[in-house]
């Protein structure tokens, strides 16, 4: 029996701006849970529809950070990061930016993350994280943020 991942993610964000965090995180972690099961087997339909598991981890953060478990967030928009670009995040000697942010999705997602760290306690990570975003992706909300935290 095939599990439509799309369809409970789509259920999932609804949840969400239901603000049914808890529920989100279980449909969540079941859709990773099919996810993974369907990378692994040879025998998934092509036409079958996925979800990036960066999107599943990126809804996971959210929900858990809106449940003010911040260190639990942070490991997930951790792994969020890590399927984004599996062959690792590099710094940047010249410029300090992030080389994995290309667009403004990955600006916020970099955001998500300090903001858990800084929620969590780790100030000082959270501001090398949110100054790691490279100037071209960096919003109102960004700096509002990074003001605040100064």
């Amino acid at each position: 029996q095939q599990v439509n991942i799309m369809h409970l993610y789509q259920e999932a964000k609804r949840l969400f701006q239901s603000k049914l965090y808890r529920s989100v995180e279980s449909l969540t972690l079941l859709c990773i849970s099919a996810s993974s099961k369907a990378e692994t087997t040879l025998r998934v339909k092509s036409a079958s529809v996925t979800v990036p598991l960066v999107d599943l981890y990126e809804l996971l953060g959210d929900a858990i950070f809106q449940q003010q478990y911040f260190k639990r967030a942070i490991s997930y928009y951790r792994l969020a990061v890590q399927h984004k670009h599996p062959v690792g995040i590099k710094i940047s000697s010249s410029n300090r930016h992030s080389s994995w942010i290309i667009n403004p999705a990955d600006g916020q997602l970099q955001f998500k993350l300090a903001r858990s760290l800084y929620e969590s306690g780790d100030m000082a990570q959270a501001i090398v994280e949110i100054e790691s975003i490279p100037p071209s992706f960096v919003d109102l909300e960004i700096l509002t943020t990074l003001g605040q935290w100064y």
